[in-house]
């Protein structure tokens, strides 16, 4: 009877021993090898043990603690806590396998990645690098356009806060250096309680669309089989012509057990160079031939042709004049006006001011503007060339088919604007055409010039003619037209 009893005793305190090592972390032990659980094969000799080290680096210096920190070494059997010493600022453990390591805890307004850690018997050292979480440079992340969204600028490492699944932050990423960016969300796998989500989007940060366009990321990042968190991993190009335009993500966040506001952590990274076509090649148009004399602008009022043909840009009804080189709009009804011109029409006009509101894109073209120059050199009416910077605000500067970047250089013509308008020509319409392909402004229901309406109905969204959400149409080969207009007495 007692060999029974005490076979019994022995086997409740096998398994409470084995219990205490299966995601269990007991308190830790100085007379212990492991210094806790003890995750070694009992059958090898202490001295054949491995002592793995862990140093934390802070600002690239190694750091010692002012605070009780633990790293903690976790296998499929075992989790074990070492304490990080507060003279060395390192932590060692001596044991049999492979490891994940991460930290109890870190300073505050220090972050790191909790998933990248771990040791083996043929790599024994490691650094964990603790970064200090970076602040946005402006917005609360409340909407996908300024100023809501946060603005980043900077590769690190950020935090954001999420008050409820439905939650969702959004981002403007506009980097000073060309290249591949990786943005990775660092939910730590061991606690696995919060699961994230990035959503990447198409076209630019002055128009996306919830509906088109975008792409939704919940893997790709460090996770777990079978865990509740699943890290997001995607990446945002920046050509060097680029630089002057903001991508914009989102993050949204379940937490497990529904506990929120909730907290993501991820960072940025710059991953390598990146160009998406030939270098700066720029192609120049050579001046042509000035006119002998100096032809006044029209007047009259000035009338956008998204006002006309109830808001559809409409190619069918312009004319090119090759005696002179000039655009016109034809339309019957317009013939008694006394700029129309018999067999042509009335000449468009397009804007060369940043200064000029555009319906159709419903800003001023300054607001349409960026920091990657072309340039749009005129003749004003003495023969004098003025030459106007267009920043191209979209993807980048403008391209022809060959893929070179387009400088306009000597677009000259006496015919010289009142007001920050010119005459239409074909280099004028080129540029625009190139402009609303760059920039988007018409992409199948998506693009900028889409996404802005003349209300005409009285009891509308807004007032009678006030521009709302809704869309003036363009075809492909019609959308240079969305700058252009005529005068009508």
């Amino acid at each position: 009877m007692k060999k029974i009893l005490s076979f019994i005793i022995l086997m409740l305190i096998s398994l409470f021993t084995l219990s205490s090592c299966v995601g269990v972390t007991n308190p830790p032990n100085p007379n212990d090898p492991g210094n806790g659980d003890t995750p070694v094969d009992p059958n090898v000799p202490e001295e054949d043990l491995i002592t793995y080290k862990v140093s934390l680096y802070r600002n690239s210096q190694i750091w010692i603690p002012n605070m009780e920190i633990y790293a903690i070494f976790v296998n499929d059997v075992s989790v074990t806590e070492v304490l990080i010493d507060d003279f060395y600022g390192t932590a060692e453990f001596k044991g049999d396998g492979d490891y994940d390591v991460h930290l109890s805890d870190v300073p505050t307004g220090y972050t790191y990645d909790p998933n990248m850690y771990s040791v083996d018997p043929q790599h024994t050292e490691i650094i964990i690098d603790l970064y200090p979480i970076l602040d946005f440079d402006s917005g609360n992340g409340s909407g996908p356009y300024n100023p809501d969204a946060y603005d980043i600028s900077k590769v690190g490492y950020y935090k954001v806060e999420l008050d409820s699944i439905n939650d969702r932050k959004y981002f403007h990423f506009l980097p000073v250096q060309s290249g591949e960016y990786i943005i990775e969300s660092m939910c730590d796998i061991h606690a696995d309680d919060i699961d994230p989500v990035g959503i990447k989007y198409s076209g630019t940060e002055q128009f996306i669309s919830e509906e088109y366009g975008k792409e939704v990321y919940d893997d790709g990042g460090i996770s777990k089989d079978a865990g509740f968190t699943t890290n997001f991993k995607f990446t945002i190009t920046f050509d060097v012509t680029e630089l002057n335009v903001a991508r914009v993500f989102a993050i949204e966040a379940e937490s497990k057990i529904e506990q929120y506001p909730c907290t993501v952590y991820f960072k940025i990274q710059w991953n390598d160079d990146y160009s998406k076509g030939p270098a700066f090649n720029p192609r120049i148009i050579e001046p042509k031939e000035a006119n002998e004399s100096v032809t006044p602008i029209d007047s009259g009022t000035l009338t956008w042709m998204s006002d006309l043909n109830n808001h559809v840009l409409d190619i069918r009804k312009c004319k090119y004049n090759p005696n002179n080189g000039l655009w016109y709009y034809y339309d019957e009804q317009y013939k008694d006006q006394p700029n129309f011109e018999k067999d042509w029409g009335i000449k468009l006009v397009a804007p060369a001011s940043d200064t000029i509101n555009i319906p159709s894109i419903n800003m001023t073209f300054s607001q349409a503007l960026g920091y990657q120059p072309a340039y749009l050199c005129l003749y004003d009416e003495n023969d004098e060339r003025v030459c106007y910077d267009y920043f191209l605000y979209g993807d980048g500067p403008l391209y022809d088919e060959n893929g070179d970047k387009v400088v306009y250089e000597g677009v000259s013509y006496s015919d010289y604007a009142r007001g920050g308008f010119v005459y239409v020509t074909n280099e004028i319409m080129e540029f625009y055409q190139l402009l609303s392909n760059n920039k988007e402004y018409f992409k199948d229901g998506e693009g900028w010039a889409e996404g802005n309406k003349y209300d005409d109905e009285p009891n509308g969204a807004g007032d009678e003619g006030e521009l709302v959400y809704g869309g003036v149409s363009s075809g492909q080969d019609d959308q240079w037209l969305f700058a252009c207009a005529i005068y009508l007495s």
